[in-house]
Formats: C-alpha cells, structure tokens, sequence
C-alpha cells in the first residue's frame, strides 16, 4: 500500500499532498487551511509538502495537528524551507516532529532534500531520528542539504544512537545523501554508521568530494552490508581506492547497479572493477562514463559482462577510446542488445 505513496502528487485515501503550492508559512494563521486538513484526514500514512515555505510558528501549527495521527509514516518534506535563514530551521524541524516523539508514531520514510540547512539543520531533527519513532525507518533522504563534513559527522552520531536506542532493530534500508560536500571526514563518519546498522540496499552518495580515504571508508562499511543492491558514487574521486572498492563490490552478489560515472577510476581501475563483478549474475546496470579509460580497459569489462544475461545498460560514454577503440568494443559486445544503443 505505502511503497508508492511517495510518488504521488495529488492526495489520495492515504496521503496528504500539499505539494507545489507556493505556501508562505509565517504564521499560525498562514498554515490554517493545511492543519484542518491534516485534522480531518481519516487515516493519513503520508504527508507531503514540499515546494512551500515555513517559520517556527508555522511549523508549530503543523506539528501540533500531526499529534493526533501515530499511524503517520512517510514525511515528504524536501524543499520547505525555501528564502529562510539557516538558523531558522532547526527550531522549525523540532516542533514539527517533536509530538511524533510522544504520540507512538512509526516512521518509515523521511525526506528533508534540497533544504540547505547545512551543519545546523541536523540538530533540527537528531533528537526524532534518535527516537522510537525512527526505529522504523527504512529511507532517509538527504539530497543537496549542504551537510558538509560536520553535518555528516553529526547525522552519523545520530544514526549510531538510534541503532543502540532501539537494541539493534533500526534496519535503514535506503540512505541518500548527494551533493553534500561530505568529503572525506563525513564519510568516513558516515561509513561508521553503515558498518553499525548492516541493513542498507541502497546507497547514493554522488559529488560529496570524496577522495580515496572517505572511498576505503565506504568500502569496508558496504561489506558488512550484505544486501546492498545500487551504489552510487558518481562524480567522487575514487582514483587510488578503486583496488579497495573493486574487493568490496566482488563480496556483494545482490548488487543490481553501479554507478561510478565521473570518478576518475581509471584503466587499472576499470580493469579491477571487471574481475571483481565477474560472478554479479543480478548486475542490470553499470554506469562507468567519463572516468579517464582506456580502450583496455573497457575491453576488459566489455568481456565480462557480455555473459552477463541479467546487464541491459552499460555507460562507457566520455572516455579516451578513439574510433578504433569503440569498433573493438562494439565488437565485443555484439551479442548485447543494448550494443546499438550506446554512446561514445
């Protein structure tokens, strides 16, 4: 029932949407309209409202109506905070969630994306994602928050304390957090996090400026999470991390899509990447555009998956090939049907 709520942007039996409306949020009165029909709504499992902007006042309002639903589920609250200061966020997001804390809520799905609240933000919402609300929660979505490396340290603490809180029943199954700024220390933070919790299927980190320590980091937290099904790393710098990354990915048999777009692994890292999905029989995707190879490189993945019945998109586009070096791959790939389709 839930898994496409989500998706949706008119309200339905189960969902809330207020979506799109422009709403300026800056005072109780402002938000009326919303709290009554938040009120009124029989059994709400979603709420969305992004594309409008709150203060504290506001989000007090909202937060004071979503009391009286604990069978709430999924916040869809990216783009909420549109013209106002960082500072103003973080007493917002606590009373929008705080009566979730106390009124046996079960939450499976927060989305905070493209609200850049930077650093502070996280101290709007540690204290609900360290709470038995979030005990429950399967997917976090954080993209574009302007987290930066502190953010990331402090969101990792956070999700550490509400593994321990909840006696190691937190089992995160979707982390998304791109264009973060996270560079290395955040992700080794957060790579800390990964390790503790083990239950992550996806994971898309792309331009964080990551660099090969934060990349190594991620690497031995994807090992111990066993069921990992997309990696998305796109536009990092892997470059000297490839070896280390290429021997994590060899060790994760659900993987279904990697993407490793822009990340300057390299020929040696291609190479690497190849021996390591050898036996991938569930692989569908594999994105290794603009990433510095060489002709052998590609060659060398090119052999391999063309064995692989299961892989129906292939991005080699953006490397050094040259016209003879795409014959050659095309050549190798000749019995793919997806061959005619790609792109050098």
């Amino acid at each position: 029932m839930t898994d496409n709520l989500s998706k949706s942007l008119k309200s339905t039996e189960y969902e809330l949407s207020w979506a799109n409306r422009g709403l300026k949020g800056n005072s109780a009165d402002d938000v009326k309209e919303l709290c009554d029909a938040i009120e009124q709504y029989n059994q709400l499992i979603a709420l969305r409202l992004e594309g409008n902007t709150i203060n504290e006042e506001a989000a007090t309002a909202i937060g004071k109506a979503l009391e009286k639903h604990s069978e709430i589920q999924r916040l869809i609250w990216n783009d909420l905070f549109t013209t106002r200061l960082k500072t103003e966020v973080p007493p917002s997001l606590i009373k929008l969630t705080q009566g979730l804390i106390t009124n046996g809520a079960h939450i499976v799905e927060i989305n905070l994306s493209d609200n850049a609240f930077g650093p502070i933000g996280v101290k709007g919402f540690e204290t609900f994602l360290c709470s038995s609300a979030c005990f429950t929660l399967e997917e976090l979505r954080l993209n574009n928050c302007g987290l930066g490396s502190e953010g990331g340290k402090l969101l990792a603490e956070a999700l550490i304390t509400c593994h321990k809180n909840s006696q190691g029943k937190f089992a995160l199954k979707q982390f998304i957090s791109g264009r973060n700024r996270l560079e290395n220390e955040g992700a080794q933070a957060l790579a800390k996090a990964f390790e503790t919790i083990g239950t992550l299927e996806v994971i898309r980190m792309p331009q964080n400026g990551m660099r090969p320590p934060g990349i190594e980091a991620l690497a031995n937290a994807f090992v111990q999470n066993q069921n990992l099904r997309l990696i998305d790393l796109n536009d990092n710098s892997i470059t000297l991390a490839a070896p280390k990354l290429s021997s994590a990915i060899e060790k994760l048999p659900k993987l279904e899509i990697l993407n490793l777009e822009s990340s300057l692994i390299r020929t040696k890292g291609a190479i690497a990447i190849a021996r390591a999905i050898v036996s991938h029989k569930n692989l569908q995707e594999l994105y290794l555009g603009c990433n510095d190879m060489h002709t052998e490189g590609a060659l060398e993945i090119a052999h391999i998956v063309k064995n692989m019945p299961s892989l129906r998109i292939l991005d080699l586009n953006g490397n050094c090939f040259g016209p003879d070096g795409i014959d050659e791959i095309r050549h190798a790939l000749e019995n793919k049907n997806f061959v005619h389709q790609m792109v050098f």
